[in-house]
């Protein structure tokens, strides 16, 4: 039963189509579990599923599930709760069922982070307890940017949306035509269409052709199979949001959930070229490696067709304009 209950109800389909949060079928939600003092948060995903024949309340996150009976719940939170619209928060050091509070304080459309106090109150469910802690947006939405969720990451950015459908975890894809940005090697470990492949001191080498534009204040990343991924660029750090403003090309880095995230690449010394961050905490969470093979790129780069098709910006970066 604990299994069923902890199955999301969304199914998965590509697009960027949303469902609407009062859904209940919207029963995910992005916790912060905890913040280091390097800034990187942990995080897990938390499913609700009220089960009307049992009257109970399942939250599952990370393997564990916590079960609620209804009578144990305030009568004020039973219309939410059976909507599935509760979460789970740690509050010293134990995770308690709670509901969610958005912030209503009047805020620009695409606020810069650093002036970002938007917060979410989380406010306990249970009989005999007034628990209520916060939590700032920023923190829900960059750990999304971090993880490539970018359908899910501009809601909590623009409207402070908090419950998602799995469909909401979805990628954005588009097939149509483009003439525009820039080309890169995007250094794809863990996913590739392509067969090239090497391997060095440093590690394995698998790239996907990614192109990079910027616009209407989002920085986008456009991978060969399709998928966009969009970030706003007042999420970005300070010198980052103001080169990607001025047209710095971008590359891009997959991650293990096979999603993307954009970094700079930077040539280094002899035969070597490293990367660096645009989102904040992306050298904490991740492994930017610093000796990445620069001939395996240009390696790539020329089996692929890019090195004799297109103009040249840099040794890594394309305009995407065929050469006559």
């Amino acid at each position: 039963m604990v299994a069923t209950a902890c199955t999301s109800s969304g199914s998965s389909l590509f697009g960027d189509s949303k469902t609407k949060e009062e859904s209940k079928e919207s029963n995910i939600s992005f916790v912060v579990l905890e913040k280091h003092r390097n800034g990187v948060c942990d995080y897990g995903v938390c499913v609700a599923n009220y089960d009307e024949g049992t009257q109970k309340l399942y939250l599952c996150m990370k393997g564990e599930t916590y079960s609620y009976c209804l009578d144990e719940i305030q009568d004020q939170y039973h219309i939410l709760v059976k909507n599935n619209k509760v979460t789970l928060a740690r509050v010293w050091g134990e995770f308690i069922p709670v509901v969610v509070e958005k912030d209503k304080t009047p805020c620009e459309k695409h606020p810069v982070y650093n002036d970002d106090y938007r917060s979410f109150t989380f406010k306990s469910i249970l009989k005999d307890s007034n628990v209520t802690t916060s939590g700032f947006y920023f923190f829900v939405y960059n750990g999304m940017f971090l993880n490539g969720l970018c359908n899910a990451g501009n809601q909590v950015y623009e409207d402070g949306r908090y419950f998602f459908s799995k469909k909401d975890f979805d990628p954005e894809y588009d097939y149509s035509d483009i003439d525009k940005g820039y080309i890169s090697a995007g250094l794809a470990l863990f996913d590739s269409s392509s067969d090239f492949y090497r391997k060095d001191k440093a590690g394995e080498y698998r790239y996907a052709v990614v192109i990079s534009y910027y616009e209407d204040d989002y920085l986008i990343l456009r991978i060969e199979n399709g998928q966009i991924y969009r970030f706003p660029v007042n999420i970005m750090n300070i010198q980052a949001k103001a080169e990607v403003k001025r047209g710095k090309p971008v590359g891009a880095l997959q991650l293990s959930n096979r999603r993307w995230i954009p970094v700079f690449l930077h040539q280094g010394y002899g035969q070597y070229y490293s990367m660096s961050e645009l989102l904040l905490t992306t050298h904490d969470t991740y492994n930017l490696r610093d000796f990445n093979n620069l001939m395996f790129y240009s390696d790539f780069m020329l089996e692929v067709g890019i090195t004799t098709s297109y103009q040249p910006v840099d040794y890594f970066f394309y305009k995407w304009e065929k050469t006559k």
